[in-house]
């Protein structure tokens, strides 16, 4: 018995003989529209970014800020985006859009972020999937958990390499 079949008998098993019918979503997921931002077909991708900028979606906005850095819109629908669901207006200046996201812990990446991730990095070079699949440990920042940030936003954590530096101790003693 092939796979297929086999899950097939297995649903039917579990199920007491009825196939269940899942009904379809009235909207698509926001993992599913980061997705679709990432097809080839311009009209999927523009569908996508309108749905994500009706409902106002946050989380979309980590990846939104990848797609600006690597100006896969080639247009100012993504910057047009970005503002209109943050309410920021920094245009295509990335960098601002790093540095504000870095200020928002009210603003979290979607539940699929480091796959959606490495689809997008994979486009670049498929050799990211070797390292970036799913499973992966993710640090903090990936997360989208705040880092380095600890009382009126200083770094709590001492800067020891600068220190050791400064004093002639960066590298090891070779005498």
């Amino acid at each position: 018995m092939d796979r297929r079949s086999s899950c097939l008998t297995l649903i039917l098993l579990l199920t007491g003989g009825t196939i269940p019918v899942i009904a379809p979503s009235a909207e698509p997921t926001v993992d599913t529209l980061m997705t679709q931002l990432l097809h080839p077909d311009t009209v999927t991708r523009e569908a996508a970014l309108r749905d994500i900028v009706r409902r106002g979606e946050r989380t979309a906005v980590p990846g939104l800020i990848d797609i600006l850095y690597f100006d896969l819109f080639l247009d100012s629908t993504v910057a047009n985006a970005l503002n209109g669901v943050s309410g920021q207006a920094f245009g295509h200046d990335w960098r601002r859009w790093v540095e504000w996201l870095a200020e928002r812990d009210d603003v979290r990446p979607h539940g699929d972020y480091p796959a959606w991730k490495a689809g997008l990095l994979m486009r670049i070079d498929p050799a990211f999937g070797e390292f970036l699949y799913p499973g992966v440990k993710q640090s903090r920042a990936a997360r989208g958990d705040p880092v380095g940030r600890g009382p009126e936003g200083r770094d709590p954590r001492p800067h020891e390499s600068a220190a050791r530096a400064a004093a002639g101790r960066h590298l090891p003693d070779r005498r």
